[in-house]
């Protein structure tokens, strides 16, 4: 049975669903909220543990990876923001921005949504939640705040193009193990800031820290937050427990809105092929 099958999120979990569907003899579609393929990799600076490339492969260029293998597969990426998704008689109504599509069979992938700091909830100066915008803005220097993978991997990238960046986390060590964190510490453009926590931002939108207690002030320097992501399933009130499945059949979650902040591409990319075995084999 060939089945119209609906994807929102064109990141590496819908795209990877997306082919391997149409392998299998349906038809999906695939939407994003942005039109582009390839969702958080536009930030990664160098994916080192996916199978296939020995020497690393930036985020940028596995997006042209992606985007080539749907150019084979005939797999465009409609452009649509996913409002929200109603069950029907027919399976279900999936209201975008300006058009509803009706299907019997979704898989959403639309990933995960940074968690903000409640400080910063007043501030009116533009904070930055990934590095890809961030670079655009071409700064000289940047405060992230934030010890995890994505924070170091985030500082290279800032490092490899020459800007100083102040790396702070809270505890004595940071998150983030093995080889960001040794290549961090032995690049220039970067400062280690252990015991650090943001304490706010002035009004002329200077961010200052608390560092071991002592007030630091940052003036001039951009401010990027790498506190941790979380699932979009509650963005469509949906339970985040971990599970492809929900309480809806033939409504699927693949990826990152899945597995949470894990962000690792070949997790991401396994379950996209995972859930599109879930939506072509499950009963009508």
């Amino acid at each position: 049975m060939c089945r119209k099958i609906i994807i929102v999120g064109a990141g590496p979990a819908g795209v990877s669903a997306a082919v391997q569907l149409t392998r299998l003899g349906h038809k999906p579609r695939l939407f994003d909220s942005t039109g582009h393929v390839g969702g958080l990799l536009v930030n990664a600076r160098r994916i080192e543990n996916y199978p296939g490339f020995a020497q690393g492969i930036s985020g940028p260029e596995f997006i042209g990876h992606l985007s080539a293998i749907l150019a084979r597969w005939k797999i465009d990426v409609e452009q649509a923001h996913l409002q929200t998704i109603t069950p029907d008689d027919e399976g279900f109504s999936l209201t975008f921005a300006q058009k509803t599509v009706k299907t019997s069979r979704v898989i959403l992938a639309t990933g995960t949504l940074p968690i903000e700091l409640p400080e910063l909830k007043p501030a009116s100066i533009r904070i930055f939640y990934e590095v890809a915008p961030l670079l655009a803005a071409q700064p000289r220097e940047v405060l992230i705040i934030g010890g995890g993978e994505a924070s170091f991997d985030y500082a290279l990238s800032l490092a490899d193009r020459a800007i100083h960046v102040t790396l702070a986390f809270r505890g004595e060590f940071p998150r983030a193990q093995g080889v960001l964190v040794f290549e961090a510490m032995e690049n220039p453009f970067i400062t280690l800031s252990p015991l650090t926590v943001l304490s706010g931002i002035s009004p002329s939108g200077v961010p200052h820290v608390l560092q071991n207690g002592v007030p630091i002030e940052f003036p001039g320097a951009a401010l990027l937050v790498a506190t941790g992501r979380r699932s979009t399933c509650s963005t469509f009130s949906l339970p985040c427990d971990g599970s492809p499945f929900t309480k809806h059949r033939g409504l699927f979650i693949a990826g990152d809105m899945r597995l949470g902040g894990l962000g690792q591409l070949g997790c991401a990319v396994g379950d996209g092929l995972y859930a599109a075995f879930l939506a072509a084999r499950s009963n009508p």
